[in-house]
């Protein structure tokens, strides 16, 4: 690894649960990037549910009390170790929307995503283009098996979804 390689800055727009690898833990999923932490700022979860946090240059600590680092431990694949052909990218989704699907809305980047059933669209006058259970929201994805984790937090969303709504809402 290069030593002034800096992993935040790579993976900053890495989307949660994006599969990187640590030789100690095999594979792992990527939580983020915690820009508070002097000195572990990575975040990863392990298979076996633990948390563990590297150095921007992807070390891992061993000892509190040595103060020691080991081998670099974070790489993007077990048989890739080149961080400059990584490519961290949203997986971007098309969806049709029909009156009351489940979604998940918030009405803020950093609000909280609450479960509820799509009612309308189109009031983008004031930034709020879903309306969801009579609240408009700014954010509307669908509910399903991976955007379930996202209730009542305020992660980001690791698919990019592209909403259309469907031509049932047009008919009066």
């Amino acid at each position: 690894m290069n030593e002034n390689l800096d992993l935040t800055q790579i993976l900053k727009e890495c989307p949660k649960g994006t599969k990187l690898f640590c030789p100690e833990y095999g594979y792992v999923k990527f939580v983020g990037i915690n820009s508070e932490a002097l000195y572990f700022p990575i975040v990863v979860d392990t298979n076996f549910g633990d948390r563990v946090v590297l150095t921007k240059d992807g070390y891992t600590h061993i000892d509190d009390d040595r103060d020691e680092f080991a081998e670099p431990s974070l790489y993007p694949a077990h048989d890739q170790r080149d961080w400059s052909k990584f490519k961290a990218s949203k997986l971007k989704v098309n969806v049709t929307l029909h009156p009351f699907d489940k979604v998940l809305a918030r009405g803020e980047d950093d609000g909280t995503w609450v479960a509820t059933f799509v009612t309308d669209f189109g009031n983008t006058d004031v930034g709020m283009p879903y309306l969801c259970l009579n609240s408009w929201n700014k954010y509307c994805i669908p509910y399903n098996k991976d955007t379930a984790h996202l209730i009542c937090t305020i992660e980001d969303c690791p698919i990019d979804y592209e909403i259309e709504f469907s031509k049932e809402f047009k008919e009066e």
